[in-house]
Order: structure tokens, then sequence, then C-alpha cells
């Protein structure tokens, strides 16, 4: 993968475990040295506004910081417009990341949700795990 960016849509699960601290802590190096472009839609930065309000998940990360996340995500990453598409996941209020793989060609969608990564692999993404999308950012 050296000498080309990867294309990498993280789930709102997956922004908010980074929010708490528990993920993705090495993911600003491959960022910075552009090896990753984070692809994201209004869609996706709307749900993360949304979840990171919710009362019960307010007290686990300062305001400030879901501020700098979305103002991060509004400034470095790509956005793609996208049109539903599919309709193909059990949770279809999630169809939206799987039409954003296709219009994007993203080559990974990185998420907790097991409903999502039963369609691993989708079009052009392997859809997987932080765990598992940790371990192949130790071998970029």
């Amino acid at each position: 993968m050296k000498g080309e960016s990867t294309k990498v849509i993280f789930d709102t699960n997956v922004w908010i475990s980074f929010l708490i601290g528990k993920r993705l802590a090495s993911l600003q190096k491959y960022i910075v040295s552009n090896e990753i472009i984070i692809v994201t839609t209004n869609q996706l930065l709307t749900e993360i506004r949304e979840v990171t309000s919710r009362e019960r998940l307010k007290k686990y990360f300062p305001k400030e910081s879901v501020l700098e996340l979305l103002q991060l995500l509004e400034t470095i990453a790509a956005k793609v417009e996208v049109q539903p598409t599919h309709f193909i996941n059990r949770d279809p209020k999630d169809n939206f990341l799987l039409d954003l793989i296709d219009f994007s060609k993203a080559d990974y969608l990185v998420t907790g949700d097991k409903d999502l990564l039963l369609h691993n692999p989708f079009k052009t993404a392997t859809i997987l795990t932080p765990a598992e999308f940790e371990k192949i950012l130790e071998r970029m």
C-alpha cells in the first residue's frame, strides 16, 4: 500500500470509541502522512452529532472533543454525497454506509456493528472491526 492512499470509512460507533479513548489512538500518524483518506458523508456527520448529544453518552467525553472531531472531519475527510441504493442491511439506518462504500470506492469500512460485518466483503471494501483495522495499520 505504499505510495497510494487507502480510503477508509469509520462508522459512528468507532468515532465514539475514539472519543472515549478506547480505539485507534495511532490513527493520527497515518492521516497526517496521507496514507489514509477518511471518507465521510453528511449523514455520517449528522449521526455523530446526534449520538454524541445523547445524555447517557455525554458524560464520557467533553463537548469540546466532539466539536474538535467534527471540525477535523469537516477539514480533512473526503466528503462524498450518496444516493440510497442499497437496502440489504438488517438495520436500515446503516444502509447509507454501504452506499458510501459504493459511491466512494472505499477500501475499508471499520465498524463494531455485527450486522454490517456480515456484509464483508462489500463492493470495493473489506468490512472489519477496529481491532482488525489496527493490525492492518501496524503493517502499513
